[in-house]
């Protein structure tokens, strides 16, 4: 890992276990969204998650910020949870 990378603790909410994501520190959350999408094997417009008392979904105006903006830092901890699809 280069000294601009961190790593993100995910926890799934059907899950029990906590997966870590390694993300780059200037990444996006459009990026971290894909990255969630590709290791979940869930569509990124199904994906929401939850840091810092904040949700943030893939299609949020914040999707441009990098995780540094909302204060993600190495080791912290998202909760991910997933729509069905057709539900709200």
């Amino acid at each position: 890992m280069t000294s601009t990378g961190i790593v993100i603790l995910v926890r799934f909410s059907s899950k029990t276990s906590t997966s870590s994501v390694p993300m780059d520190k200037a990444d996006t959350l459009d990026h971290l969204f894909k990255r969630l999408s590709s290791t979940l094997d869930i569509e990124t417009e199904y994906l929401t998650f939850t840091y810092n008392g904040k949700q943030y979904r893939h299609d949020s105006p914040e999707k441009s910020k990098r995780l540094t903006d909302i204060g993600l830092i190495d080791r912290a901890t998202i909760f991910v949870v997933s729509r069905v699809k057709g539900g709200n």
